[in-house]
């Protein structure tokens, strides 16, 4: 399968043994760009009413996470192909999620965790058991394929709209409708800065 990038050419040079975490390996699925212009416009009605002053993630950022492979000290070349081959094997109907309740996560709750704040997100009430089948196929052809994992055996579908600091937000929403056709291995470049490079995507049949 071939990569295709995303972004612009990531640099890991004079990165060493001893360097921070820097990539992200990440299985998620991204809304098409009319949900998550939907999805934006709900997170910025919340964030007004509840006052909240973290920053709204940016509409091309919306995801939901499906399988956190690990991070890494500097980018994993040779786990990012067998990655991609090992799912590529995987075979799944497309999923129709319907967002319909907002609720706040404590960091410790996100997957990956985030111990100094909480999250804001949307939560699915249809979908949460085909994505849950998903990423346990996922799972498993990563520890076939003999790839280390650092995931949570909880796992709840959710998309984040936010980040700020300690609130209790529990809601219904008008509903919101996706259907998640295909799913990406991403590289997540951490820190400060935040860039993503879509390593590959596989369309679900």
């Amino acid at each position: 399968m071939a990569v295709r990038r995303i972004s612009e050419q990531l640099s890991f040079s004079g990165l060493g043994i001893d360097s921070p975490q820097t990539d992200r390996l990440i299985f998620l699925a991204r809304p098409d760009e009319v949900t998550a212009r939907c999805i934006s416009h709900v997170a910025y009605q919340l964030k007004h009413k509840y006052r909240l002053n973290g920053r709204m993630l940016r509409p091309e950022l919306f995801h939901l996470s499906l399988l956190h492979i690990h991070d890494y000290c500097q980018f994993p070349q040779e786990i990012a192909d067998r990655a991609k081959e090992a799912a590529s094997c995987i075979a799944f109907p497309p999923v129709d999620v319907i967002f319909d309740k907002v609720m706040s996560f404590s960091g410790v709750e996100a997957d990956p965790p985030r111990e100094d704040s909480y999250a804001l997100v949307l939560l699915a009430s249809n979908g949460a058991a085909e994505l849950t089948a998903l990423r346990k196929d996922l799972a498993l052809s990563m520890m076939k394929a003999g790839i280390k994992l650092r995931h949570k055996l909880h796992f709840k579908p959710h998309l984040t709209l936010l980040y700020d600091k300690r609130h209790r937000i529990v809601e219904d929403i008008e509903p919101i409708r996706w259907t998640v056709n295909e799913f990406a291995l991403i590289d997540s470049l951490l820190g400060r800065d935040r860039k993503s490079t879509r390593l590959n995507s596989s369309h679900i049949t």
